[in-house]
C-alpha cells in the first residue's frame, strides 16, 4: 500500500524561502495533484486515492502530517484522525513528536512536523521503512516525496520551463551499486537526491537540513535483560501474534506468498489465529530446480491455517532477458528485484482480478530477524557479554552442532575476536568508499558506525536488516507496491534485536529461539525443517539462454561507456563452469538492472 506524496518544507520566518516554497506550490500541477495542507512552512499534495491508498492525518493545529497507518503500542487498532488530533503525545514541538513517535508508536509511516513559532521542521521515516521517503532542496526549500519521479516529470508541473530541477545521474553510485547492489545508504542514483533511512529524522529551519538517527537500532541491542528461553519464547510469540494481529485488521482480502518456509508459513498461521480473520488466498511458486519446489510444505501449511492455495509454475524455462522484458519500473535507484517483475506481473494481475486483495502479504524479514543462516558469532557474542560464564560449553556445543567447526576452533575465534574485527573492517570499509563524493569525506551510515560497538552476531544482524528493510521501494507500478511484510515491524524488530544471538540459535539450529516459540502453532515438518527454498538454479539458467541479447545490452551500453562495467563478467556468464557461471550471477543481475534504468533517466525519456 501507498500513497504517491509530494510535500514542501521551509522556515516561514526567512522570506526567501518563503518566497520560494510560493513559487514551487503555485507551479505542481493541480490537475494532477491535490493539497491535503497548505500552511505556512508546510505543504502536502497526493494524487487521487484508492482503494490501496494508505490515510493521511492531519495533527492538531494542522502542526504536521502522518502518511500512513500508525498503532499505539498498547491497541492493534490503527490511530483515527480524532485520536491523533486528540493526542497530547503527538501535539508537542516537532522533536517531542519524533520523541514520542518512536517510543510509543509504531507501524508503517512517514511524519510531517512544522513548527509556526519556531520554523523548524522534521521529517521522520518509521524504522519499517515501509513508506518510501525522498528528498533534495531547492533553494531553501526541502521537497519531500513517495517517488523521485515527481521531481522531474513534466506531467507533475505547470510551467513553460518544466521541472524544478534537470536530472543528473549519479555515476559512483551506480559504480558502487554494481560493486555490490545489497548496500543501501541515504545516496540515489541521481544526483542531490537522497533517500531518508529507516528511523531517521531530516531536520531543517534555520540552519541546512541534516539527518540524525531518531531510532537506534542498537539501543536495543545493547540492553538484554536476563530471562529464562522460556520466558523470551513467551514473549516471542506474543510480539509476533499481536504485529499480525493488528496488520490484519487494516485488510480484509489478502493474498499471501507462501513459499512453505518457516518465515511465510509462521505468519499464516498466526493469520489463521487473528480474531478478525480476513480472507486470505495463498500463492506458491514452484520451478524444476534443485530447492525450487517446496510445494509439500506449502500445502501442509494451507492445510493447517485452512487457506486455499494456488500453484503456479515460475515458467523460467519459457522467459528469457530481452529489451522488452528489461522496461520495469523504476525509481531513483536500480533494483536487482525488478528483474523478476515481468515473470511475476501478469500472474498476479490474473490473481488480482479473481480475487481483489488489499495487498500481498510476504515472510520477508524472518531469515534477517530470527537469524537463519549458520554463524559461529553466538560464541564470540557469549565471550563479550557473559566471559567464561557457565553457559559457555553449552554455547559453543551447539554453534559446533550448528556450523560443523571444532570445538577448539569456536573458542580460539571467540576469545581473539578474529571474527570481529574482520567483519568490522569488512564492512566500514566497503561504506566508507561507498558513501564519499569526489572530494569530500562522509562518515559511515551510523547504525554501522553505533553497530561495530556491538558484540559481532549482533552487529552482523543490524547490517543485514539494513539492507531487508530497504530492499522492496513500493514506487508505483512495482509488485512491491502492493507488497506488505508484516514481520518487519517495530516491536517484533526491537524484541528480537534484544535477544543475544546465542539465544536466537540455541538448541544449535538457524532459528532456534522461533522454532521453540511457535512449535505448538506450525506443522511439526515446517519447524523442524532444516532446508530453504531458492530460485538461484532456474534464474542462471534464463541468464544463461540470455547470454548473447545480455552480452550485447551489456557491452554497447551506458554502464560500459562510463568505463564502469567489468566486461570480464561476460566471460564468467559464458563459461559452463557451474561456479564461474553461479559467481557472475548476482554482478550480471546488477549490472542488467542499472543498464535498464540508466537509459531512461539519462535520456529523460518518462518526462
Amino acid at each position: 500500500m501507498n500513497i504517491p506524496y509530494i510535500a514542501f518544507l521551509w522556515n516561514p520566518l526567512i522570506q526567501a524561502q518563503a518566497q520560494e516554497a510560493k513559487s514551487l506550490r503555485d507551479t505542481v500541477s493541480r490537475t494532477t495533484w491535490l493539497p491535503r495542507l497548505d500552511r505556512p512552512g508546510l505543504t502536502l499534495l497526493t494524487r487521487c486515492s484508492t482503494r490501496r491508498s494508505l490515510p493521511v492525518h492531519v495533527m492538531r493545529y494542522a502542526s504536521g502530517l502522518l502518511i500512513g497507518i500508525a498503532f499505539s503500542r498498547s491497541s492493534t487498532r490503527a490511530l483515527t484522525q480524532t485520536e491523533i488530533t486528540s493526542t497530547d503525545t503527538l501535539a508537542g514541538s516537532p522533536d517531542e513528536v519524533v520523541h514520542n513517535l518512536t517510543r510509543y508508536y509504531w507501524g508503517g509511516f512517514v511524519a510531517l512536523l512544522a513548527s509556526r513559532q519556531t520554523g523548524e521542521w522534521r521529517v521522520y521515516r518509521d524504522c519499517s521503512a515501509s513508506v518510501p521517503c525522498y528528498y533534495m532542496t531547492l533553494r531553501g526549500v526541502t521537497l519531500v516525496t513517495s517517488d523521485a519521479r515527481h521531481i522531474f516529470s513534466r506531467s507533475d508541473w505547470d510551467t513553460s520551463s518544466g521541472p524544478p530541477r534537470p536530472i543528473a545521474v549519479n555515476w559512483k553510485y551506480l559504480s558502487q551499486f554494481l560493486a555490490d547492489a545489497q548496500i543501501q545508504n541515504r545516496n540515489t542514483a541521481l544526483t542531490d537526491v537522497q533517500e531518508l533511512l529507516a528511523g531517521e529524522t531530516l531536520s531543517g529551519g534555520h540552519a541546512d537540513p541534516s539527518v540524525r538517527l531518531a531510532w537506534d537500532p542498537t539501543h536495543f541491542a545493547n540492553h538484554t535483560p536476563v530471562v529464562s528461553l522460556e520466558r523470551k519464547c513467551e514473549e516471542f510469540h506474543a510480539i509476533t501474534h499481536y504485529c499480525i494481529e493488528a496488520w490484519a485488521h487494516e485488510h480484509d482480502w489478502i493474498l499471501h506468498s507462501l513459499s512453505g518456509g518457516f518465515d511465510s508459513s509462521l505468519v499464516l498461521s498466526l493469520l489463521a489465529n487473528c480474531r478478525r480473520r480476513p480472507h486470505v488466498v495463498c500463492i506458491n511458486r514452484y520451478a524444476p530446480g534443485p530447492a525450487e519446489d517446496e510445494r509439500d510444505y506449502a500445502r501442509r501449511a494451507a492445510s493447517h491455517a485452512s487457506a486455499p492455495l494456488v500453484e503456479c509454475a515460475w515458467e523460467f524455462e519459457k522467459f528469457t532477458f530481452d529489451e522488452s522484458c528489461l522496461r520495469i519500473p523504476f525509481g531513483a535507484q536500480p533494483s536487482v528485484q525488478s528483474l523478476l517483475y515481468p515473470i511475476e506481473a501478469a500472474y498476479v494481475a490474473r490473481l488480482e482480478s479473481a480475487h481483489h486483495f488489499d495487498a500481498m502479504w510476504t515472510g520477508e524479514g524472518g531469515d534477517h530477524l530470527f537469524i537463519a543462516y549458520p554463524t559461529t558469532l553466538g560464541v564470540t557474542d557469549f565471550l563479550a557479554l557473559q566471559g567464561v560464564g557457565r553457559n559457555l560449553l553449552t554455547v559453543v556445543e551447539e554453534a559446533a552442532r550448528l556450523t560443523g567447526t571444532s570445538i577448539p576452533r569456536l573458542i580460539w575465534d571467540g576469545v581473539c575476536h578474529r571474527l570481529r574485527s574482520s567483519f568490522a573492517s569488512q564492512f566500514l570499509s566497503i561504506w566508507k568508499g561507498f558513501n564519499e563524493p569526489a572530494g569530500q569525506t562522509v562518515a559511515p551510515h551510523p547504525w554501522l558506525s553505533l553497530a561495530d560497538r556491538l558484540p559481532p552476531g549482533k552487529a552482523e544482524q543490524i547490517m543485514l536488516l539494513l539492507e531487508v528493510l530497504h530492499r522492496h521501494r513500493p514506487i508505483a507500478g512495482s509488485l512491491d507496491s502492493i507488497s506488505h511484510h508484516p514481520l518487519l515491524s517495530q516491536p517484533l524488530i526491537e524484541f528480537c534485536l534484544g535477544v543475544p544471538t546465542y539465544d536466537l540459535l540455541c538448541d544449535g539450529r538457524s532459528r532456534g529461539l522461533a522454532r521453540r516459540a511457535f512449535s505448538q502453532t506450525m506443522p511439526a515438518a515446517i519447524i523442524n525443517r532444516e532446508t530453504k527454498g531458492e530460485t538461484t538454479h532456474s534464474l542462471a539458467g534464463v541468464l544463461h539462454r540470455s547470454t548473447d541479447f545480455v552480452t550485447e545490452f551489456l557491452l554497447n551500453g551506458l554502464l560500459d561507456n562510463q568505463h564502469l562495467f567489468d566486461r570480464t563478467l561476460i566471460d564468467s556468464l559464458r563459461a559452463s563452469h557451474t561456479t564461474a557461471h553461479n559467481n557472475a550471477l548476482m554482478p550480471i543481475c546488477a549490472a542488467l538492472a542499472a543498464e535498464a534504468w540508466a537509459p531512461i533517466w539519462s535520456s529523460r525519456s518518462f518526462l
